[in-house]
């Protein structure tokens, strides 16, 4: 798996990711994607507004959290925890996104 630059003074722009998984995603319909040996980091791009949930399975709100439990609306990129397994992603409505991991 491709990793990221060192310095961010070595790239204009990321290289492009040798592992993307391309995720169509029913209207209400979480789906958990398998994050692979070695991913450090993960880039999202969507069609829709999504929201997405390190390790646990992430849900559209109908109602307001109060106790952390809550997705992140629309991330880019983020490094992921050594011990995350999986990310889980949710829509209100049908879009696809997809999810490049960077070593």
């Amino acid at each position: 798996m491709r990793g990221l630059p060192a310095s961010v003074d070595e790239y204009f722009a990321l290289p492009q990711s040798d592992y993307v998984e391309s995720v169509v995603l029913s209207a209400g319909t979480a789906q958990s994607v398998s994050v692979p040996a070695g991913a450090k980091f993960v880039m999202f791009s969507s069609s829709a507004d999504f929201w997405m949930k390190e390790g646990s399975t992430v849900a559209v709100r109908g109602a307001t959290t109060t106790n952390g439990s809550g997705g992140e609306l629309n991330p880019y990129i983020r490094k992921l925890n050594s011990d995350v397994r999986q990310v889980s992603v949710v829509a209100a409505d049908t879009c696809h996104i997809s999810i490049a991991f960077y070593g």
